[in-house]
């Protein structure tokens, strides 16, 4: 086996170039910070990677995203307890709801049936 690693260690072209490493964004790291990957329950990525979209579980909506995963991403974003208050503090009469902290803009609506769901956008 050895062997074979050293022959194989030599067939890289000498013009060959490293592939660049990915640049993470701001809501990949949130991602990456709460152990969740693009096909979790409950989430969307989009706007290449700078926008998430957070559908949160409700009592009559048991396919979202847990109360807990939501905080996850928004402390892992550094929500402000402003912004943070504002949202646990929504009523679904309320409607939608907007905030923006350190380069995140966030909007939100809560219904008890449906849950909390956020978009979180990276400026």
């Amino acid at each position: 086996m050895v062997g074979l690693a050293l022959a194989l260690s030599g067939c890289a072209s000498p013009t060959a170039k490293p592939t660049p490493t990915e640049t993470r964004t701001v809501m990949q790291k949130a991602m990456d910070k709460c152990d969740l990957i693009s096909v979790s329950p409950g989430l969307s990525l989009g706007d290449g990677k700078h926008t998430l979209i957070l559908d949160g579980k409700g009592k009559e909506d048991s396919d979202g995203m847990s109360a807990e995963t939501e905080l996850c991403i928004l402390k892992a974003l550094n929500v402000t307890d402003a912004i943070l208050n504002e949202i646990e503090t929504t009523r679904a009469l309320d409607g939608r709801q907007e905030g923006t902290w350190d380069g995140v803009d966030a909007s939100w609506t809560y219904h008890p049936d449906n849950g909390l769901d956020l978009t979180l956008t990276e400026k």
